[in-house]
């Protein structure tokens, strides 16, 4: 999956610092960096990431991620796409998928409409947030696809319960063990991983003991 590398540095290099007027302007910039890399990203990923409206969700037409309550951060929208594509590919028939660290319920957005037949439980331990999804879910009418809990420590009791695991936010090796049990046999764990005290993280994928390295990210720290 080196592509996807380069995927996002195109993606980068050709929308620069330009606020764009709607998701299509924006959407439309990462076709093309897409077309570019045979295409590793899907135009269904691509037409579920120009459905949510990234304005609406708190965050700017722009390729930056944006900063939101609680000094919390909005992905990148490459990012968003990237994480649709890995579970499309790798998990094609997935009917669970736990996310952690559901923001203001963007990324959980983008896979309900990209992963059509997958239920969402997706979490998040700062109550502002919680709010802001909630009402972003229910306006986009994805309230019943997806569920939204607000929770703290306990989550990595739910020991092999999901078919995926979406992680939203820097973990350490040691968090990246507990969260791979949390999936089933033959599910995959999508995480940013860093080494303890390290800023600097990298996307990976773990599915049946294999690890798939797709590309370098900062993500602020698990909570």
């Amino acid at each position: 999956m080196d592509f996807f590398e380069d995927f996002m540095r195109k993606c980068m290099e050709k929308a620069g610092d330009r606020t764009f007027n709607n998701m299509q302007e924006l959407v439309a910039v990462m076709r093309q960096a897409n077309d570019l890399f045979s295409q590793p990203v899907s135009k269904n990923v691509l037409d579920s990431v120009e459905k949510v409206d990234r304005k609406e969700y708190g965050g700017e037409y722009n390729m930056n991620p944006k900063n939101v309550l609680c000094e919390q951060t909005m992905t990148a929208p490459y990012l968003h796409a990237m994480y649709a594509s890995v579970f499309e590919q790798l998990a094609p028939g997935a009917e669970t998928l736990l996310e952690v660290g559901c923001g203001p319920g963007t990324q959980a957005a983008i896979l309900a409409h990209a992963l059509p037949n997958i239920h969402i439980t997706t979490t998040e331990i700062y109550e502002g947030l919680v709010m802001i999804a909630l009402s972003n879910f229910k306006r986009d009418g994805l309230d019943k696809r997806i569920k939204l809990d607000h929770v703290g420590p306990g989550i990595e009791e739910q020991q092999g319960s999901f078919d995926c695991v979406s992680v939203a936010c820097r973990m350490n090796p040691q968090e990246v063990g507990h969260m791979r049990g949390l999936v089933r046999p033959g599910g995959c764990l999508l995480t940013p991983e860093a080494p303890f005290g390290s800023v600097h993280a990298r996307l990976r994928a773990y599915t049946d003991g294999k690890v798939t390295d797709i590309t370098g990210v900062r993500f602020v720290p698990f909570q």
